[in-house]
């Protein structure tokens, strides 16, 4: 199992935003978590990679706990498995003083403790990958949206992650840059990279998906193959918001 997560509760003072939560994702799977605004999708992300810590339950990435039974292990052991996942933000949290070469070099070199001109190379492999290697140079303050957003998935994959966190990837894109970012996606997809992705794409996760989550007023109401999620939704909840977004 690549990523367990059990029994997750998360509050925010008196808000409780997870109720605990428990989901599984495998190797090579690819897992959207869908819901309305304030349903905790992006909270139970940032919980499974210690952005936010969880108040109950247990998290274990490639069998290693990193939370168990809402007690955390040393910050060093934490950290060490955090870096078998890589993540997505939602606003692309590029460096802006920084090249896009130097963006996506940054953590292997400094983190990684690899040697410069390997992180180098790696670097214009991963740009090619997303397109972008003409813009090695550039600056973020250069790049359009969808731009920004191809860099920071090379970023994320310039550690070798063993899994793959995106934070709503595409909702701070026009309509049009969108298309490229969901196209690098679904490349990484077909690598059988273990991926999950907090989305309001629903194209997406109904062609790309092997598994949707479908999360509101943080509980996972329905959960299943796209088919068994869009086309026979079980729930009224799940029903009302696939004709809300539909309209």
């Amino acid at each position: 199992m690549m990523l367990r997560a059990e029994g997750i509760v998360k509050n925010f003072g008196k808000l409780e935003v997870l109720k605990s939560v428990s989901v599984e994702v495998q190797k090579g799977e690819v897992v959207a978590i869908i819901g309305p605004s304030g349903s905790g999708k992006s909270t139970l992300l940032r919980c499974l990679n210690y952005l936010e810590k969880v108040d109950a339950g247990s998290i274990a990435i490639d069998d290693e706990f990193m939370v168990e039974n809402g007690v955390y292990k040393p910050e060093a052991e934490i950290r060490r498995i955090c870096l078998k996942t890589g993540m997505v933000f939602q606003s692309f949290n590029l460096f802006p003083h920084m090249t896009v070469l130097r963006n996506v070099m940054e953590a292997p070199v400094v983190v990684g403790k690899e040697n410069k001109e390997t992180a180098r190379q790696r670097a214009l492999e991963l740009l090619e990958k997303v397109g972008l290697s003409q813009k090695a140079d550039a600056y973020p303050s250069q790049l359009s949206g969808g731009q920004k957003q191809r860099v920071a998935i090379a970023r994320a994959l310039a550690m070798n992650p063993e899994i793959l966190l995106f934070d709503e990837p595409t909702s701070a894109l026009d309509p049009e840059l969108t298309g490229e970012v969901l196209s690098v996606m679904k490349q990484l997809a077909g690598e059988k990279r273990t991926m999950v992705v907090v989305t309001h794409e629903m194209g997406f996760a109904r062609e790309v998906a092997d598994k949707v989550i479908f999360m509101d007023e943080g509980v996972i109401v329905e959960q299943g193959t796209p088919e068994e999620v869009f086309e026979h939704a079980q729930s009224g909840r799940m029903r009302d918001f696939l004709q809300s977004i539909l309209k």
